[in-house]
C-alpha cells in the first residue's frame, strides 16, 4: 500500500473538510492532517509547511522499504539479482 496523506485546511470553502474526512475514513491507509487557521490555497504558511512535512514523511516511509528490500536483495546469491545494479 501506498501512504497518503491529506493536508487540509479547516477554512477550506472549495475543498470541505468534511469531503476529506470522507475520503481518509475509506483508505486504510490514510493519514488526514486538518490545518487550523487555513484555507485551500498550497501558497498559505501553515499548509505549504505541513504539505513539506508530508513529502518528507512519505519520502523516508518509501526509503526505509527499499532500504529494507535492497538489503535483502543484496544477501542473496542469484544470476537474475546478481545482474541488478546493487552495490555491494
Amino acid at each position: 500500500k501506498k501512504p497518503v496523506i491529506i493536508v487540509q485546511g479547516r477554512y477550506d470553502l472549495i475543498c470541505p473538510p468534511k469531503s476529506a474526512f470522507l475520503l481518509a475514513k475509506n483508505m486504510s491507509n490514510c493519514e488526514l492532517n486538518i490545518i487550523e487557521n487555513s484555507g485551500h490555497s498550497a501558497s498559505e504558511p501553515l499548509i505549504k509547511r505541513n504539505l513539506l512535512k508530508a513529502i518528507d514523511k512519505i519520502y523516508y516511509k518509501i526509503k526505509k522499504k527499499w532500504l529494507v528490500i535492497y538489503f535483502i536483495l543484496s544477501k542473496i546469491e542469484h544470476p537474475a539479482i546478481a545482474s541488478l545494479p546493487l552495490s555491494k
